[in-house]
């Protein structure tokens, strides 16, 4: 008999949705959900979609996977939340982390990285996350991510050190006045998601050696910090997962090698290979 299966991958922008009901596979997503930040009522709204998909749908299992679920009490809130629009026999909560872990090397040991609009890593175990250094947030940490490469950029570009010829693209992009950008990252919802959306622009401008710059050193500080404390990092691969590490992945292939580190997989979403890492259990 076939499981009816929903799925989720939930980071600070997006959360990645897979329902997989008599055969038929749907892909989607909705905003990002963080029960460490998120009241009631804003998780509800975010899900409100959900209901609408498979709302009358009994499901087998739902697996969610997201920032913020690594305390108890944040995994029972977003539970409940799940519960009044979705139907299931079995809820499973877990963290972001874990989600990477698993897409990456299913049940085998590594060490599993989140480059997107944050970062974390965390040595696996093939069963559970076994270490973890803490990840502080895009006001303290972040080393490596979409938030951290725009924090970089702006503060260069009110600085002043940003090429002429970048600053012209920027502002054609984007509103950076400077009353706009401390607007912005003080007073408005979402700071990190406006600082990776900055990163992104890095990323995709790494034919400028400002940029190449910005990402060395972005990268540079997230081994330091994230991964050369691990004393299996010389003994595990290192996976990663996110935007960020997909689109840079020959420049982290180059830091790893230099620093003898194993480079695993590098996946842009891990969704589809959470849906089969599930469906063989």
């Amino acid at each position: 008999m076939r499981k009816s299966i929903l799925i989720a991958d939930s980071g600070a922008t997006k959360t990645d949705w897979i329902l997989l009901s008599e055969g038929e596979k749907l892909h989607f997503k909705t905003r990002g959900l963080n029960p460490q930040i998120q009241q009631m009522d804003e998780m509800k709204d975010i899900l409100a979609d959900l209901k609408l998909l498979c709302g009358q749908i009994f499901l087998d299992e739902v697996h969610f996977y997201g920032a913020g679920c690594s305390r108890e009490e944040n995994c029972k809130r977003l539970q409940d939340a799940l519960e009044s629009v979705v139907q299931a026999g079995h809820y499973y909560i877990r963290h972001d982390l874990l989600a990477a872990a698993h897409a990456l090397f299913g049940d085998q040991p590594g060490i599993a990285c989140i480059l997107g609009t944050g970062s974390n890593s965390g040595v696996f175990d093939g069963k559970k996350i076994a270490a973890n250094i803490p990840a502080l947030g895009y006001i303290l940490g972040d080393e490596g991510s979409g938030a951290y490469l725009g924090k970089l950029l702006l503060r260069d570009y009110l600085y002043g050190k940003v090429d002429k010829q970048l600053q012209v693209k920027l502002a054609e992009e984007f509103e950076l006045s400077a009353s706009a950008i401390l607007n912005k990252v003080y007073r408005e919802k979402g700071a990190n998601v406006f600082l990776a959306s900055l990163g992104g622009f890095v990323s995709m401008n790494r034919q400028y050696p400002y940029c190449t710059g910005l990402l060395m050193q972005s990268f540079t500080a997230f081994f330091e910090h994230h991964i050369d404390p691990y004393p299996e990092s010389k003994i595990m691969e290192v996976g990663f997962v996110g935007s960020v590490a997909f689109h840079n992945q020959e420049m982290l292939k180059e830091l790893s090698f230099e620093k003898m580190i194993k480079p695993g997989a590098f996946i842009s979403s891990p969704i589809e290979n959470l849906l089969a890492y599930h469906l063989i259990r």
